[in-house]
């Protein structure tokens, strides 16, 4: 069933107003292909943490648009490929920014050097981080930047693994590499677009997911694996796809979560698919 633009906030209201959970933070894993990029709202505040592909850009404002937001408080990008900063400097033509997270880094070029243009150009205030380092999103939502228990040759010192935590709820944003970070979390967006190589299963042993979002699409090399489903279902993990479940929203009030999925039809219509289910905190 496809919603026209003009209801949908009728519906979304709706969606919410049906909820046990009485949720103040959302957070959406946007649709973005084969790349990754979430929005965090918290009572007017808005962040979002990478941008999606190139191609994914006018769907991603589209979706801004829809949602009323005109600029955005902050925004950081978790690392420099393509697939999670693409869309970036299109987005910020459009929805403007008042403070930049980036990692540490002397990249040049392509993408990443288009967001620096845009900055300057902007003025916008650019804050670099590193693993250890802590981001308030609001004051009750605080953003640590994970640094591994395990010093292995694998680590990829130029990708920024985010912690989300608002009460007893966390959310993981995994990399590109299955590394471990003595932390448990309720929510994971799986690394690597759910390669082989992004998840394992001594992860998440340690990690012990409810839900498992994997961001992927036709551009993502085959991805999610199978065995990478596998894994993540028999560790007891619900898991959810951008590229069969379009974008998913997970709303909690810091005790504990709803999920629901919501499609979008490029430039066209938005839907409502389905409300998953509650759950309480670990």
């Amino acid at each position: 069933m496809y919603i026209s633009k003009t209801i949908f906030f009728a519906l979304f209201l709706s969606f919410m107003f049906i909820n046990p959970v009485t949720a103040d933070l959302s957070v959406h894993f946007l649709d973005v292909f084969g790349g990754d990029a979430v929005l965090l709202e918290q009572d007017g505040h808005t962040m979002l943490i990478d941008s999606g592909t190139k191609d994914s850009g006018n769907l991603t404002r589209l979706y801004l648009k829809n949602l009323n937001i005109e600029s955005l408080d902050s925004v950081m990008i978790t690392n420099q490929d393509e697939g999670r900063i693409g869309a970036m400097t299109n987005i910020l033509n459009a929805t403007p920014a008042s403070e930049f997270y980036m990692g540490q880094w002397n990249t040049t070029g392509g993408a990443y050097q288009d967001i620096l243009n845009k900055l300057e150009e902007d003025q916008t205030p650019v804050t670099c981080v590193a693993p250890g380092d802590h981001v308030l999103f609001t004051d009750d939502v605080t953003i640590d930047i994970l640094t591994p228990v395990t010093n292995t040759k694998d680590v990829m010192p130029d990708i920024l693994v985010p912690l989300i935590t608002y009460g007893d709820i966390k959310f993981l944003l995994m990399g590109s590499k299955p590394d471990l970070y003595g932390v448990q979390a309720q929510i994971i967006r799986v690394g690597d677009h759910g390669s082989m190589r992004g998840t394992t299963t001594t992860l998440l042993s340690q990690v012990k997911p409810e839900i498992a979002v994997i961001s992927t699409g036709s551009y993502s090399g085959g991805n999610p694996a199978q065995s990478t489903i596998s894994n993540l279902e028999n560790s007891g993990a619900l898991v959810v796809r951008t590229d069969l479940d379009g974008t998913i929203i997970i709303k909690t009030d810091g005790t504990g979560y709803t999920i629901g999925k919501l499609r979008m039809e490029p430039e066209i219509t938005i839907s409502l698919v389905s409300v998953i289910e509650t759950r309480p905190p670990l």
